[in-house]
């Protein structure tokens, strides 16, 4: 079973025929941010990493090192970056100076923020927000907030 609070995965995807790009970047709990492909060259043709003794990392960073150092100078750069923490703890978000941090950051780079909530566990019957997920949401430019989930568990 692996361990999600130390859990690294970045995904791209490029459509060039409807000019469309994702980017998934997880670094779970305080973990910090690692790739292997320069942000310049993420949408590029590469080859097929079978063994993971294969990968060299750079890139380590955290929140506002991986915005400034990786997520600016991504290549088209995202016009929009969504972060959540999930069940995994803050992620640092709890940190209200990080927070700040990170939302000007992408501002700085012309980026919108959007904080989504976590989900509701099972056992949560309410719709109340984190005292760290309110304060994320008035950060951020948008805010998606899942707390209406939590009333909807059987």
């Amino acid at each position: 079973r692996v361990n999600m609070t130390n859990f690294i995965e970045n995904r791209y995807f490029m459509d060039v025929e409807r000019n469309n790009t994702l980017s998934f970047l997880w670094k779970g709990g305080n973990e910090q941010f690692k790739t292997s492909w320069n942000a310049t060259d993420i949408h590029k043709n590469h080859t097929l990493v079978k063994d993971a003794s294969d990968v060299s990392y750079f890139g380590h960073a955290d929140w506002l090192g991986t915005i400034e150092e990786f997520v600016c100078k991504m290549d088209p750069r995202p016009s929009m970056v969504v972060m959540n923490s999930g069940h995994w703890g803050d992620g640092g978000f709890a940190n209200a100076t990080i927070q700040e941090m990170v939302v000007d950051a992408l501002r700085g780079c012309d980026i919108a923020s959007v904080y989504k909530t976590t989900t509701k566990k099972k056992n949560e019957k309410n719709s109340v927000m984190r005292d760290y997920e309110q304060q994320m949401c008035n950060q951020t430019d948008m805010c998606y907030d899942t707390g209406w989930t939590g009333p909807l568990v059987p």
